[in-house]
C-alpha cells in the first residue's frame, strides 16, 4: 500500500477547461521530499506535468495494489479537473491510464 498526499494549484476555482493546472505537488509516505511539477518550467506547460502526474502514478501501480490519495478538498476539485485535463489532452489514449480508470481496475483506491 502507498499512501500520497497530493495537492495542486491552479489559475482558477472552477473544473473547466480553461481553468489551468500550474503546478502539482505529491508526498509519498515513505519518501521525505516532495515531488513538485511546475508548468512554467516545462515547454508544453500544463500538459507536460499533468502527463508526469499520470505517469507517476502508472508506475506506482505496477507496484502496488491499493494507492489512497491524500490532500484538501480532492474529490471535489483536484481529481475532477485532473480527470478533465486527462481528457483534454487525451492522456489516458497515451498512458492506456486516466486516473478514476487505473485506481479502479487495480481494485481498491481511496479518496480521503
Amino acid at each position: 500500500m502507498v499512501i500520497m498526499y497530493l495537492g495542486i494549484e491552479t489559475i482558477g476555482t472552477e473544473i473547466t477547461k480553461s481553468n489551468k493546472v500550474i503546478a502539482i505537488g505529491i508526498l509519498m509516505h515513505h519518501e521525505s521530499k516532495p515531488k513538485i511539477f511546475e508548468a512554467w518550467r516545462e515547454s508544453e506547460g500544463e500538459r507536460s506535468i499533468v502527463v508526469k502526474f499520470y505517469e507517476l502514478l502508472r508506475n506506482i501501480l505496477k507496484r502496488e495494489s491499493t494507492v489512497w490519495i491524500i490532500g484538501f478538498n480532492i474529490f471535489r476539485f483536484d481529481i475532477p479537473l485532473l480527470t478533465l485535463k486527462d481528457i483534454q489532452y487525451g492522456i489516458s489514449n497515451v498512458l492506456s491510464s486516466g486516473i478514476e480508470r487505473t485506481l479502479k481496475m487495480k481494485g481498491k483506491y481511496y479518496y480521503h
